[in-house]
């Protein structure tokens, strides 16, 4: 491999369609195309002011280097990067390539950023200024990742993001296929058209965050205070929860609106009624009259084997075990429920009678 060290080039094509090179301590000055149509490049400290630097390029490593406002738009329609520890300071970086990989990089403009990219890794990755990132682009895996730019993911398929902050008002708009863990997302109109958008022990804010969403899965989620009108026209496959937040979400309709536990109020106390009733005719489907005379109490099942029961003013109560009958309810959170209920002799429909006395 050719050794290039401490240079400076400028101008056109400086070093057009080299092969097998590694540069160090190198400067690209202001020109355009310093490394197109090249192969197996290895830049390490190197400095780049100029336009288009590594276009149609084919395997290059990039170490410890600054790409300056000046060297915009620097890698398109290129293969299998590997980039690490280094300063990007311009925008429209990453357009149509394939096979990204970037590793305790910091992209402070990253205006339209990553379009039309596949197979994309990034590790310990700071970006701002980034409206308009991953524009139609696919295969990404994100970790420990921060953000601050808006339009972000639109048009996207096959992500997964762990352990993020992402500030970005239209996210996820028409994505599909897209997980992400443990993070942060705050804006507006999040995750709008998505399919499978599947949010996991996430904090969510912001005005419409899920509508239009198709098969939406949330597990262990958290919504903030402005997440108002969040699923409207959605279509949500599940939501992931415990059997204890499972129960508190009960005993918040039995308490007309008020969260049990943190006493704060979650809606307003005239929807609980009309929640309870409508439970208490189709919470158990085609089996509801059954499951309401043996228990006695407005209960919702799920095929992922729970069950909430709500008894108006009194309490709520969910059991959780995964073995279903074959109507797709859980055998043993019914037995459990129906026990308990039976017990207290709380069922309405039960043989107890009182005695009325003057």
């Amino acid at each position: 491999m050719e050794q290039i060290r401490n240079k400076e080039y400028g101008g056109e094509r400086p070093l057009f369609a080299t092969h097998d090179l590694q540069l160090e301590d190198v400067t690209i000055h202001a020109g355009e195309s310093a490394l197109k149509e090249c192969s197996n490049i290895i830049a390490i400290n190197c400095r780049f002011e100029g336009k288009y630097p590594f276009w149609h390029t084919n395997g290059f490593i990039v170490k410890n280097c600054l790409f300056t406002e000046g060297a915009r738009a620097a890698l398109w329609y290129s293969q299998s990067l590997q980039m690490a520890d280094t300063l990007v300071e311009a925008p429209k970086m990453f357009r149509e390539m394939d096979g990204i990989k970037l590793e305790n990089v910091q992209l402070p403009n990253a205006l339209e950023t990553f379009w039309y990219c596949r197979n994309i890794e990034l590790k310990n990755v700071q970006i701002d200024k980034a409206d308009y990132l991953f524009i139609h682009s696919e295969n990404i895996k994100i970790q420990n990742y921060a953000q601050n730019g808006n339009y972000s993911f639109q048009y996207c398929k096959n992500v997964e993001i762990r352990n993020a902050v992402i500030n970005s008002k239209d996210a996820f708009w028409n994505t599909e296929n897209v997980t992400v863990y443990d993070s942060e997302l705050n804006g507006e109109y999040l995750g709008w058209h998505s399919k499978n958008l599947r949010l996991v022990n996430c904090r969510i804010s912001g005005t419409q965050p899920l509508c239009y969403a198709h098969d939406l899965v949330m597990e262990n989620c958290t919504m903030a205070e402005d997440a108002d009108l969040a699923f409207e026209h959605s279509s949500q496959c599940s939501l992931g929860v415990t059997a204890l937040q499972l129960s508190i979400a009960a005993g918040t309709i039995a308490n007309g609106g008020v969260n049990p536990v943190t006493k704060k109020e979650v809606f307003d106390a005239t929807l609980a009624p009309k929640i309870t009733a409508m439970i208490a005719a189709v919470g158990f489907y085609e089996h509801t009259g059954d499951w309401m005379y043996t228990s006695g109490i407005p209960a919702k099942t799920g095929v992922g084997g729970g069950v909430m029961g709500v008894l108006p003013g009194q309490f709520g109560i969910a059991a959780f075990a995964p073995p279903l009958d074959g109507s797709g309810n859980s055998v043993k959170a019914q037995l459990a429920i129906q026990y308990i209920m039976n017990k207290l002799e709380l069922n309405v429909f039960s043989n107890n009678h009182i005695t009325v006395v003057d």
